[in-house]
Parts: structure tokens; C-alpha cells; sequence
């Protein structure tokens, strides 16, 4: 289990004087924090081991920070945490989306590549591990708990009374908003991408897309269910 923040320079902005201290003190309250610089943006971690394995996976030239369990499948076999991250890591490294399709657990995850420099944030098919992304004065900050960006002094907060209104009525925010005015939740089934001075965000997973045949006979749908449900748990049957 990890936590991370970053921020990021879009192009012709710069970053604010003293933003690397700030990060520092914020996720070192979550834990001990390690953090990475580049041209444009500063990654501070910090993986608080809740897990066997280490959820920072780093190198000369990239860093790797996974909150939660991916869950990668490769032939519809789950691989185990260390090598789901290990995978995960490199093919986003190598430009390749696609093996987001084939990871079923609940987290979120940061991967870096130093020489470019490029940031990939993603969040989980469903959101169930929520990342947060904030907006001021051509800078972008991602962080993996909202009151990370409350305390954070450089992004401005603005009460968003639809936001208030929701939570006031159903107990939280609708969509992606949060209670604040340009601060939203990542959606579930999707990847920020920063680079070269420019974020960019992709739907990689969606409900709208079925996965079973909504014209099949209900014992074959229920059969299909228990099948999905009984290779999950087996997934998951991993000591690391």
C-alpha cells in the first residue's frame, strides 16, 4: 500500500517556488517519503507496508507506485501482486494501454519514466481507489487522499455547492466532483497522462462495454457469474 502526490508543469507555466518541501510534509505525514524530480514535475511517495511487498518499485530511470492490488491476468490467471506491479510498470513504460484491460483488482497506481520525462496516472476499473487531480495556474497536482490537496497551500479551495448539495442528500458527491471547485475524483476506468507539458485523460474500461450476453438464458448468465466470481477469489490466493 502506498501514497503518493505529484505536480506537474503544463507548457509555459512553472513550478511554485518551495513546492517539493510541501509535498514532502504532506505525504511524510502518511509515512516516510521518497521523492523524484524531473524536468517539470516532483513525485513524492511513500509506502506505508501494510502490504508483504513493497508497493515502490524504482529504477534509474522510472518509479513505479501502486496503491492496492492490481490484480494483472495474463491468460485469464491471476499473476500475483510483485509481478502484476513488475508488469504493469513496464508495459505503460513501453507506451502499451492496453494491459489495463486485464487488471481486475481494486487500486490505483503512478508510473514515471525520468528520461522523458512522462506521467501515467490510473485509476482502477471502478474507482474503488479514488485519486484526486486539482488544477491552478498552469500546474496539475494529483494525490492519492483528498486531504492532501485540502492542505495543500499552492491549489486555491472553492466551496462546489452541487457538490454540498449531494452530500447533503445522499452522503457524497455525485460523478466525479468533489466538495470543491476544481478538484475531481479520477474516473474509474481511466488514465491521466502527462507529458511534454500536456494532460491527457483516457477511458480504457467502461460498464457500457457488456461482458456477458444480455440475450443468454438466466442459468447460463448465473453460470457465467459464478465462474467470474470463483476465478476472482482464486486470483487473488497469492502470498505476496
Amino acid at each position: 500500500m502506498a501514497v503518493f502526490m505529484l505536480a506537474y508543469v503544463l507548457e509555459g507555466s512553472e513550478l511554485p517556488n518551495g513546492v517539493e518541501a510541501r509535498l514532502e510534509s504532506l505525504v511524510s505525514q502518511a509515512g516516510q517519503a521518497s521523492t523524484w524530480i524531473a524536468s517539470g514535475m516532483v513525485v513524492v511517495a511513500a509506502d506505508l507496508q501494510l502490504w508483504p511487498t513493497s508497493g515502490v518499485l524504482e529504477s534509474q530511470t522510472s518509479v513505479i507506485v501502486v496503491a492496492g492490488d492490481p490484480v494483472l491476468c495474463v491468460d485469464d490467471v491471476g499473476v500475483g501482486r510483485v509481478a502484476s506491479i513488475a508488469r504493469l510498470g513496464s508495459k505503460l513504460l513501453a507506451g502499451d494501454r492496453d494491459v489495463l484491460a486485464h487488471c481486475e483488482g481494486t487500486y490505483c497506481a503512478l508510473v514515471v519514466d525520468l528520461t522523458r520525462p512522462r506521467v501515467t496516472v490510473i485509476a482502477d476499473k471502478l474507482g474503488v481507489r479514488p485519486v484526486y487531480v486539482g488544477r491552478h495556474q498552469g500546474v496539475v497536482y494529483v494525490a492519492t487522499a483528498l486531504w492532501m490537496l485540502e492542505q495543500l497551500a499552492d491549489l486555491p479551495k472553492r466551496c462546489d455547492w452541487r457538490a454540498l448539495a449531494e452530500v447533503a442528500a445522499f452522503g457524497y458527491p455525485l460523478a466525479d466532483r468533489t466538495s470543491y471547485e476544481g478538484i475531481y475524483s479520477l474516473p474509474g476506468g481511466t488514465v491521466l497522462e502527462c507529458e511534454v507539458g500536456h494532460v491527457l485523460s483516457h477511458e480504457y474500461w467502461s460498464w457500457r462495454h457488456p461482458v456477458m450476453n444480455p440475450a443468454a438464458e438466466p442459468d447460463s448468465q448465473l453460470q457465467s457469474v459464478e465462474s467470474a466470481f470463483q476465478r476472482a477469489v482464486a486470483d487473488r490466493l497469492f502470498g505476496d
